[in-house]
């Protein structure tokens, strides 16, 4: 099991993506746009400026049963051994277990 902490950091930083998307967006597709030097300048010192948090890549898929931040299968939002489990007890419905 993953240490409560990691999990609510995870929380946090999923709640700071998610209130500046928006913002963080346009100012990615304006600097696309921009063809004046200076002005792409001052549009990278902006998107600088935002909490390192802010970006999709420091986001990370976890596990719900055991926290797990390897092998999450994103359809089930469960690791790899956390669904052998359920397959196994029978508790994932219309799936059965072939040859583990």
């Amino acid at each position: 099991m993953t240490r409560k902490s990691i999990i609510e950091r995870e929380k946090h930083k999923y709640k700071i993506f998610s209130k500046s998307t928006n913002e963080r967006f346009y100012l990615k597709k304006e600097l696309k746009k921009e063809t004046n030097f200076d002005k792409k300048i001052l549009i990278s010192c902006a998107l600088q400026k935002f909490n390192r948090n802010c970006s999709a890549t420091r986001l990370s898929n976890r596990c719900f049963h055991t926290g797990r931040k390897r092998s999450v299968f994103s359809f089930f939002n469960l690791s790899k051994s956390s669904i052998r489990l359920f397959i196994a007890s029978g508790v994932a419905p219309y799936i059965t277990k072939s040859s583990f």
